[in-house]
């Protein structure tokens, strides 16, 4: 996976969307020019698809094709010969976002084992590039398909609370309802800052503890454990999050 700037947020495309090498060194230049041109234009239109969803429109005024190949440039011919429809591109943006928030929490919260801990880490984690990415908090905030439950971000949430669970350390009656509890909480956190919230950085702290009490941990650990992850983050993100802005 590669990351593209779009619109002041890190999008991640396929690897082989955009920079796909032949498979056979022989293979035809024509056949190799002619898929990457076709990855490009893929790229452009799932880029014009994100600015339109994450710009200024009201609830009255939905996205509709006609934006996306305005946006791109394009024709509707050319925009039908990638996607059935803008859910069909939506849905493809949505996942691949998915895919981009499991891969970089990985990169900096594999080595906690702690339930509570990698909790409280991912919960600021996302809120917190809400913060500095707005444009990627609208999206992700509206897009359903981030919390499909095909999406890698869904699987990644529902095992890691199954597994807190599992060890005694969060303590609920349904994981269903638990995941459902944490997503709803996240994504309109995510939507609330991307709107812009006064005093982020306590939103931040007040949202992460209500969470995690509601995980089942108790007030006093809690707030031990939000503290450690928001240490955590300010000693280790920057160094691997080009987003992260280093002032916090």
């Amino acid at each position: 996976m590669i990351a593209a700037s779009w619109a002041n947020s890190r999008i991640v495309i396929p690897l082989d969307l955009v920079l796909s090498q032949p498979s056979d060194k022989n293979e035809d230049h024509r056949v190799v020019f002619a898929r990457k041109r076709r990855e490009r234009m893929r790229a452009r239109l799932l880029k014009a698809t994100f600015e339109v969803y994450t710009g200024d429109r009201g609830i009255n005024d939905p996205a509709v094709i006609d934006d996306v190949i305005k946006a791109a440039e394009v024709s509707r011919a050319t925009f039908y010969k990638y996607f059935t429809s803008l859910e069909a591109a939506a849905a493809e943006l949505g996942h691949e976002l998915a895919d981009e928030m499991v891969l970089e929490l990985d990169t900096i919260q594999s080595p906690i084992t702690d339930p509570l801990k990698r909790a409280s880490v991912g919960i600021q984690f996302f809120l917190w590039r809400a913060v500095d990415e707005p444009n990627w908090g609208a999206f992700v905030a509206r897009s359903k398909h981030v919390v499909s439950e095909t999406s890698a971000f869904m699987r990644r949430v529902t095992g890691d609370i199954d597994s807190g669970a599992r060890t005694g350390e969060l303590n609920f009656a349904r994981l269903d309802a638990a995941v459902t509890f944490n997503n709803g909480a996240l994504m309109n956190g995510i939507g609330a800052i991307s709107n812009g919230v006064d005093r982020p950085a306590e939103f931040i702290e007040a949202l992460t503890n209500m969470i995690l009490i509601g995980f089942g941990g108790k007030r006093e650990d809690v707030i031990d454990v939000q503290k450690w992850g928001s240490e955590f983050l300010r000693k280790n993100a920057p160094s691997h999050y080009p987003w992260w802005r280093t002032h916090r």
